[in-house]
This record gives C-alpha cells, structure tokens and sequence, in this order.
C-alpha cells in the first residue's frame, strides 16, 4: 500500500481512505480474537476432536464481510491515485453485486483463508496433546496442553490474519482499479531494501 496522503500543498485535505481502513482492520482483529476464543473442540478418547467444518464456515462468514469492504477500499484509493488520468472509474456499486470481482475474490479468499487456520488451529492442538502423552501426562493435563496451546495462538494469530488479508484485500482491490481504467500498462515491484526484505521480495524489487 501507498503512503497516506492527507493534505495537498494548498493545505486542503484530500481522499484517504486509511483512517477508514485501520478502523476496519482493528474490528477485524477483534472479530478474529473472539473467533479464536470461541473455537469449540474437547478432547475424547486420547484424541483433539474439533467441528472444522461448522468452524470454517462460522469464520468464513466472518472473513467474507471484512474481504468484501477492504477491497472496495482499495477499489477507492486505486481509483482516486489515478484521478485526472482517466475520464471517470464507475464506482463500486452497494450492496457488491454478486458476480463482481470484489465479491469473488472475497469469497475464494475467504474459503481458503477460512480453511488454513482452522486446519492450522486443529494440527497444532493435536500437536500440543500428543507432545503431552508422549510425556507421559494424565488425560486432564493432556487436555489443558491443547487448551494453552489454544491460548498462545489467540494471543498472535488474529493480528497476524488481521495484517495480512487486509494487506491482501486492499491491494487486489487497488489493482482491479487500475485494470478498469484502461491506462495501466504496469505496476512496478518496490521494497523498502532493508534487512527485513525477504529473499523473494528482493529479487522482484524494481520489475
């Protein structure tokens, strides 16, 4: 994502969505917080038993919400960076109609998306509890092993999920904004060139 822009040089403000978009974000992550604490699962006969399939969907609905707004978002911010560049870019229509690009994107990212951490939830549970019997442990600690196992991921995982779907809604929405306009030739890779650029980031830099 660009840089916010909040003034121009006559000091008059002008579009920027970023307030918008934390506040969003923030909701966001308390909304996956409450996922994570809510999460229904017991363990049974040495085992870590989990509804995944009523899970993903009660976080599919979740995600679906959030996906469908930041891509209108950055729908916005895509549309408003290239103003005086193009005649008019047709706006987001509310409520998404179904078959549009935000709306399919929220969907199949939220079904993958809805599928990675509830998996990713389960197998480190089960992880936790076997980690316990292997040490011998009775059934009710096992249990409390897979429980604080719970704990530790609610404490990192909803911001984690939070900053990357918003990340990645965002700017697949600024991108579609950019193919409706009919002007863009290209977008160009750039990073901050510093130690935390990862390896695959730093060979894209500058295409």
């Amino acid at each position: 994502m660009c840089k916010p822009r909040t003034k121009d040089a006559t000091d008059v403000a002008v579009y920027s969505p970023y307030d918008t978009v934390a506040e969003q974000e923030d909701a966001f992550t308390e909304s996956m917080r409450e996922f994570y604490r809510t999460v229904q699962w017991e363990y049974a006969n040495g085992e870590v038993e989990m509804d995944r399939k009523k899970e993903r969907e009660r976080l599919y609905a979740i995600l679906l919400i959030f996906l469908v707004s930041m891509h209108d978002g950055g729908y916005q911010d895509g549309a408003e960076r290239l103003r005086g560049a193009v005649p008019a870019i047709p706006a987001v229509p509310f409520p998404v109609p179904a078959e549009s690009p935000a709306f399919i994107f929220a969907k199949e990212e939220a079904a993958r998306a809805a599928k990675s951490i509830v998996e990713t939830i389960h197998e480190e549970m089960k992880a936790a509890a076997s980690k316990a019997e292997e040490a011998g442990l009775p059934p009710d600690e096992v249990k409390a092993a897979a429980g604080a196992k719970l704990d530790e991921l609610t404490k990192v995982g909803p911001e984690r999920v939070s900053s990357t779907e918003t990340v990645k809604a965002f700017n697949e929405g600024t991108i579609q904004a950019w193919e409706d306009s009919g002007v863009v030739e290209y977008k160009r890779w750039h990073t901050q060139e510093d130690g935390r650029v990862c390896v695959f980031c730093e060979q894209m830099n500058g295409i």
